[in-house]
């Protein structure tokens, strides 16, 4: 509509990179092992039962290696973002550096403002900053998700391209 100023949700950013190819974008992006234990251990934790693809979780009492060979669970942040290419991101968050994508983005667009952090939604059953994964299980999920390995190295690339663009006011 006019006078719309954002979108926000989680959807395949293609649909708006057609229309508004000169719009900003922004994306929040995690390591495709860790994203894939999270969504496993989440739905396990709180089941969507309309979804298919986590009443299948839920029913089959899929494994980790199982649910990760889903094809709906495969190459998950490659698929959403679709057609627009990492280095055209105006934003990109990376959930290991939760805090300082925060600030990332406050110096970004709002470098007035304070950053203040909040985590929610975590899992209280995970100790540490990873899931512990046996590491043939990791690599296991790696291989099935190719796309989303070769991705996250370049939103890191480009993560790190935005730090250096936007630096700490007098630093």
């Amino acid at each position: 509509d006019p006078g719309t100023r954002a979108v926000h949700g989680h959807f395949v950013a293609t649909k708006y990179w057609r229309r508004y190819p000169d719009a900003r974008y922004m994306a929040w992006f995690r390591e495709p092992v860790e994203r894939l234990a999270s969504h496993y251990h989440y739905w396990k934790r709180t089941p969507d039962r309309k979804n298919p693809t986590c009443q299948k979780l839920i029913e089959d009492d899929l494994s980790l290696p199982a649910f990760a060979a889903l094809p709906e669970m495969r190459d998950v942040q490659a698929r959403f973002l679709g057609e627009v290419p990492p280095e055209r991101l105006a934003f990109v968050g990376i959930t290991e550096r939760y805090d300082e994508s925060i600030d990332l983005f406050r110096r970004a667009f709002y470098p007035a403002l304070p950053a203040d952090t909040e985590r929610v939604n975590v899992n209280p059953g995970r100790s540490g900053d990873h899931y512990d994964l046996e590491p043939a299980v990791r690599t296991e999920v790696e291989h099935l998700n190719g796309a989303d390995m070769t991705l996250y190295e370049a939103v890191v690339a480009r993560f790190e391209t935005l730090l250096a663009e936007h630096p700490e006011p007098g630093a």
